[in-house]
């Protein structure tokens, strides 16, 4: 792992955010993932942050883990005897934990990759910038959509009016600058 760079579990400003960001920051405290999976440098990453949550959103926690089977034996030793728990390793590059605590679902991610590469993250930071940039409304809708059952991505190429794959999308636009997705928004008409 990259010992250089420790990620710091939740985003600025979750601790001071919407009730349910403080919720989630509290739940998240009180299971001292920061602490216990400090190696892996766990980050929050998801509509929680982004405040776009519906009802039913759960909390996305990525890792970095070399070793996926000890990360796994790692998660279950702290977090095995929690409500609902399973896990499973997805092949050979992901694996992934998941657990019920304090009314929330709880879905840890790792990867034998930093965090900030892993595609939820990368996500993650190019919906925050499309979100700064588009107004009040714009944001409504997505929330609208996910609470109609669209997931994340799909809602916002959905809105930009990308056509194919929207997960493979929304990485080609963290390419652009702010200028560039300016323009995509007024182009969808999102002014």
């Amino acid at each position: 792992m990259n010992k250089k760079a420790k990620a710091t579990l939740l985003p600025p400003g979750m601790e001071d955010g919407t009730p349910r960001q403080r919720d989630a920051a509290r739940t998240l405290k009180e299971l001292r993932l920061a602490e216990e999976l400090a190696d892996g440098s766990p980050r929050l990453v998801g509509t929680i942050p982004l405040g776009i949550d519906v009802e039913g959103s759960d909390l996305d926690v990525i890792c970095e883990a070399a070793d996926l089977t000890a990360w796994l034996a790692r998660v279950k030793e702290l977090y095995g005897e929690r409500e609902n728990y399973r896990a499973s390793p997805d092949g050979f590059e992901m694996a992934t934990a998941s657990f019920r605590h304090r009314g929330w679902e709880i879905e840890l991610f790792a990867q034998n990759r930093p965090t900030e590469e892993q595609n939820g993250y990368r996500h993650m930071a190019v919906e925050a910038r499309l979100l700064r940039l588009m107004p009040p409304w714009a944001r409504e809708r997505i929330v609208a959509w996910k609470a109609a059952g669209i997931k994340t991505e799909p809602a916002f190429a959905r809105l930009l009016a990308i056509p194919g794959d929207p997960y493979a999308a929304l990485l080609e636009l963290e390419r652009q600058t702010d200028e560039a997705l300016a323009r995509l928004l007024a182009d969808a008409g999102i002014e």
